[in-house]
């Protein structure tokens, strides 16, 4: 099966989930003998380097499409031209911004010789034209990450007046052009159960499949917990900060949970993992807190932590490093929103903890209570190796896709 994938990013360096999950499926579909071809955005030129060479061997077609590169003022000219009435139609921005030449063109030229094409993001899908949908619109499918206006929607609720109007507006225009695409394609493939129910009450005549986040649990060592965990408390967050429920995430911690665990466990150290994307840390980074920056291979990390914490607020879809850290065995301490979209059961393979109090308290069991810390070691391995597993993805999206085209 020939399937081309269309993206706003190149999957290289892994620093981003969209990134890992791209490069994830094309290995494995390689591998399980599909030929797959890429059209992508890239910021700067259009090579991504030499570290990407290994990937891009894979691929039987690559279209990059080069974008944050100057060009003339009638170029610029042009484009605003064409994304206006889009605009002037309630489209975001990012959406408008979405919309170009380059990808619309390779789009084009490359669909006939695929079975498949997936275009990832609602935003993206504005470069395939209504007369290519017309021909080969069975061809299609979007692919959403997550349902964008959810994170938009609650990152207002966060939010203070008169701040709060504004993000109201841009949820809700979000929201309006979203569902619009997603009723133009045949069929959409979300990351959860809750994303598909909202997507076919939202979206009736389409039809919603799952095609989760995922895992390469070949690649990851698994290190079960001891029956009681020793030394101060060390606990790990995975985020880049530019992503803001990531960074929500984490004032949210700092401020309101943070000191309270330090001084019920003295000598606790927090360890931040991800690009600080140009935040000012300084005021994040109280006694016991750690910044590494971006770490491309997070495991070491891992080994010597006895906890993750995801204690987010604002988010959608599903949080890839939660499956990670699962997979490597090591525990972990959520909220309801960090969790949300994966079938993991509190206290079987993770622990909830909203407040402040439940994380003092929840790490307080995963320090003290016996057998915890392993049975939610083991459980959360077992769990990812079941249903997440790269792998197992691949050849469902390919069997998916294969019995779309009969």
């Amino acid at each position: 099966m020939r399937i081309l994938f269309v993206y706003p990013v190149f999957p290289w360096p892994l620093d981003s989930g969209s990134r890992v999950r791209v490069y994830n499926l094309v290995k494995q579909l390689v591998r399980q003998g599909h030929e797959v071809g890429l059209v992508c955005f890239h910021e700067g030129s259009d090579d991504p380097g030499d570290d990407s060479r290994e990937f891009r061997a894979l691929l039987s077609d690559l279209r990059i499409v080069p974008i944050g590169v100057p060009h003339g003022a009638w170029w610029k000219a042009k484009r605003l031209v064409r994304i206006l009435p889009l605009l002037a139609h309630g489209v975001p921005p990012i959406a408008a911004f979405a919309r170009h030449p380059g990808i619309g063109d390779a789009i084009e030229e490359l669909a006939g010789d695929y079975d498949a094409v997936l275009i990832g993001f609602y935003f993206m899908g504005f470069n395939v034209t209504d007369s290519l949908m017309a021909k080969a619109g069975r061809k299609f499918s979007l692919v959403e990450d997550d349902l964008s206006f959810v994170p938009l929607a609650r990152k207002a609720a966060v939010s203070r007046w008169p701040e709060k109007a504004l993000r109201l507006c841009q949820a809700e225009g979000g929201k309006t052009a979203e569902i619009a695409m997603i009723r133009r394609f045949p069929r959409v493939f979300v990351m959860s159960e809750l994303d598909a129910a909202t997507a076919r009450e939202l979206a009736p005549g389409t039809r919603v499949m799952l095609s989760p986040n995922g895992v390469d649990c070949a690649a990851i060592a698994f290190r079960p917990r001891p029956m009681k965990p020793e030394g101060p408390l060390s606990l790990v967050f995975v985020g880049g900060l530019a992503h803001y429920p990531n960074l929500d995430a984490l004032r949210h911690f700092m401020g309101a949970v943070w000191p309270g665990v330090r001084k019920r466990f003295p000598g606790a150290a927090f360890t931040v993992v991800g690009s600080t994307g140009g935040v000012d840390v300084s005021a994040l980074a109280p006694e016991g807190v750690r910044f590494a920056g971006f770490v491309p291979n997070v495991l070491g990390l891992y080994a010597g932590a006895h906890a993750t914490v995801t204690p987010y607020r604002i988010g959608g879809g599903t949080r890839l490093k939660i499956l990670e850290a699962m997979a490597a065995g090591l525990p972990v301490v959520s909220s309801a929103v960090g969790v949300e979209g994966l079938p993991a059961t509190t206290e079987r393979n993770f622990l909830l903890a909203e407040t402040g109090d439940d994380i003092e308290t929840a790490l307080d069991r995963l320090m003290n209570e016996e057998g915890l810390a392993r049975r939610l070691s083991k459980n959360g391995r077992r769990l990812v190796e079941e249903r997440f597993d790269w792998p197992i993805l691949a050849r469902r999206l390919a069997d998916d896709l294969r019995r779309n085209e009969d």
